[in-house]
Formats: C-alpha cells, sequence, structure tokens
C-alpha cells in the first residue's frame, strides 16, 4: 500500500513538473517551450561591430526569453565563453520584441545596437551607415511636415543643415548632462567649454544646454535618501553659466535648470535678454583649452553681448570694446564672480555691476578658477 501511494506521488509529481510551467511560465520539457514564438528568439549569437577607431569588435550575446516578448541580453566583448570573451564586464540589456518580431537591444551608453532578426544577429554602431540613413530619413520626413529639429545624440554634421534648415541644432559633443549624472571624477572639467569653440562648434551650431544655477547641492543620493551626494558638483560657475550663451552658438538656447532656481534671482535677467540670433560675431581673444571671449550684435537691436570664461585657473584679461559702435556710448551691465570666488569656493555667487562704456574702453577683466564673465551693452540715447 505504502509503495502504490509512492508510485502514484511520484506519477503526479512527475506529470506536474515535466508537462506545465510554473507560476513564472519556465518550462522543463524543450518541446513544450518550443511551442511558445519567443523560444526561436532565446539563444547565444556572435557578431561583430566597427568601432569609432574604425576596427572591428567582435562580440557574443546570450539571449533569455522572459515571457510576454520581452528578453534579456547578457553581452560579451571578445566573443561567448569559451570562444573569444576577454573576461571583462558583461552588458546587460532588456528589451522588448517589436512588431515585426526583431529584438533591438541598446548598450547603457547608447552607441552601440543588437538586434536579432530571422535568427541572425545584426551589430549597428551609432555613427554607422544604419544611423546615418535612420538620423537622413528623420529629418526629411519632419522637413515634409515642417517640424524643427533639436537632436540630442546625433550623428556628426556635414553640412545637411543647408539642405533641411529645419536641422536647427543638436548636441553632437559632452554637454551639460555629463556634468548632471557624471561624478566629479568623470564629469566635464572647467576647460572643456574652453576647448568646445575651437573644435565642436567649428562644425554646427551646438546645444550645450547652458544655465545651471543650482550648481553645488542638486543631486540625492538616492530616491529613498534625500541627502545631498557631495560626490556631484557642475564645474562652472553662474557667471560662466552666462556666458556661455554667448560663446557657444546655438538658434534655440535652453535655460536648463528648474524654475524655482531662477525665480527672484537677479542673474535670470540675463537669460531674459540675452537673444539666439546674431547680426555680427568677434571672437575677441582665446586660446585653446584656457580662456575665450566672444561678443555678438543682436540682429533685432543694437545691443552686443560678452561672454568670457577660462578653465581651472584665474585668469586677467585686457579686453577691448573696439567692436562697439564708435558713434555711440553704452551702458556695460556686468554679471562676474566675487573676488575670492571660482567653480570650487563660490560658485553660486554673482556680482553684478554696471558702467559706462565706448569703443576706446580697455577693460580689465579677473576672471575666477572655472568662472567667467557675461556683459550685455546697451547704447544711450
Amino acid at each position: 500500500m505504502k509503495a502504490l501511494l509512492f508510485s502514484t506521488f511520484i506519477l503526479l509529481f512527475a506529470n506536474t513538473l515535466f508537462s506545465a510551467p510554473d507560476k513564472k511560465g519556465a518550462y522543463y520539457l524543450i518541446e513544450d517551450a518550443a511551442k511558445e514564438p519567443d523560444f526561436a528568439i532565446q539563444g547565444e549569437y556572435s557578431g561583430s561591430y566597427t568601432k569609432s577607431s574604425g576596427t572591428e569588435a567582435k562580440v557574443g550575446i546570450q539571449v533569455i526569453a522572459l515571457g510576454n516578448g520581452l528578453f534579456r541580453a547578457v553581452g560579451f566583448e571578445g566573443g561567448l565563453p569559451g570562444n573569444g570573451w576577454d573576461g571583462g564586464e558583461k552588458a546587460v540589456s532588456e528589451a522588448k520584441k517589436a512588431n515585426d518580431g526583431t529584438v533591438t537591444f541598446k548598450k547603457d551608453d547608447g552607441v552601440a545596437t543588437a538586434t536579432i532578426k530571422d535568427g541572425n544577429l545584426h551589430m549597428e554602431w551609432h555613427h554607422g551607415q544604419y544611423m546615418v540613413e535612420h538620423f537622413r530619413k528623420v529629418l526629411e520626413t519632419s522637413a515634409k511636415y515642417e517640424v524643427s529639429i533639436v537632436v540630442h545624440e546625433p550623428i556628426k554634421d556635414t553640412g545637411l543643415r543647408r539642405t533641411y534648415p529645419n536641422m536647427v541644432s543638436r548636441e553632437g559633443a559632452r554637454g551639460q548632462e555629463f556634468n548632471g549624472f557624471m561624478p566629479i571624477d568623470y564629469n566635464n572639467k572647467p576647460n572643456h567649454t574652453t576647448i568646445l569653440p575651437y573644435t565642436r562648434l567649428l562644425s554646427s551650431p551646438m546645444d550645450y544646454t547652458p544655465g545651471i544655477f543650482n550648481l553645488k547641492e542638486y543631486r540625492y543620493n538616492s530616491h529613498d535618501d534625500r541627502t545631498i551626494n557631495t560626490n556631484h558638483q557642475i564645474p562652472s560657475t553662474i557667471s560662466k553659466e552666462l556666458a556661455l550663451y554667448v560663446i557657444i552658438y546655438a538658434p534655440i538656447q535652453m535655460a536648463a535648470d528648474l524654475p524655482s532656481n531662477y525665480e527672484g534671482h537677479p542673474a535670470f535677467q540675463y537669460i531674459l535678454d540675452v537673444p539666439t540670433d546674431w547680426d555680427n560675431s568677434i571672437a575677441v581673444n582665446g586660446e585653446i583649452g584656457e580662456y575665450i571671449t566672444m561678443a555678438r550684435k543682436d540682429v533685432n537691436s543694437n545691443d552686443w553681448y560678452l561672454g568670457s570664461i577660462t578653465n581651472e585657473k584665474p585668469r586677467n584679461l585686457t579686453v577691448s570694446f573696439s567692436f562697439l559702435d564708435p558713434n555711440k556710448s553704452y551702458k556695460a551691465t556686468i554679471y562676474k564672480d566675487p573676488k575670492d570666488g571660482g567653480w570650487l569656493a563660490k560658485p553660486e555667487e554673482v556680482v553684478i555691476e554696471e558702467k559706462i562704456v565706448d569703443y576706446t574702453t580697455l577693460y580689465d577683466m579677473n576672471i575666477a578658477p572655472g568662472g567667467g564673465q557675461a556683459i550685455r551693452f546697451e547704447p544711450l540715447k
């Protein structure tokens, strides 16, 4: 009797174990699992992609079906384990199956994708031909419907915006966002914006997203730990943020901070005043990676604007205002860092002062470490 009961238990247990999925949808027989449409995608894949250096890189991917069209991919640089993997860090990504049956996984940095299609692995590099064609299609379609485009994570500018002027601006370099989510050891350094005008900005306007006023205490440790993470600080000052509106050209500019950080702040007036359409632009002085001063004239008025920034070093400059109209005097409203300020000392303090100047004025400009100055010139009647 005991043997019969035991045998009956085994049969019932085996029927449960090997025939039906458990509560999570897992199968114990390949035959049963193969009935699921996701089963055909699950497996190991090998492929390669072209790095930015132009060299070919092998990669291996293990794809796991999670059910309901959701998949997890584990990527291995060099190839699959036992077949080329270099033992480095694994890349894990999840994605849902598209309507056409493909599944596309993206790396966290967004620069490479892996698509499973018809049982094969297709690797694409962010700046490869596939993405070039994708961006062009987006640009052409948006032009058809008269939609202007400001792109982040774009491909590099090639002059296509002259054919499609609805391509207003693009990021295309490490913008302000790299200051926001990167810790101090990895974010942009104070010299970053003194390099961009000599490099990235030679090709097209850039959507850097300047105008941050909350430079130090802006990031919590976590959703549950609402204390300030002191390992994050934006390497700038408010005066430098204002100067960037003149130095980094973009037809559409963003006030990138929270409205609450602008409310009641006198320095916000410069963001309200500064235009984005210029009649004349002059590089007053500069040295790549060290400092730069730009002056620009508003296309809709006789106002001039000036921005000057430095790297991590303090800077003493004598700036000529010879670009001003020789027949006019101007009220210069100056936004600058305090004498003992800088990106590490007092980044959120701003000194605002006014002077009467003209085209003969030689202005002694003292810029704090990692700081800047911004000036508006209004003609006197």
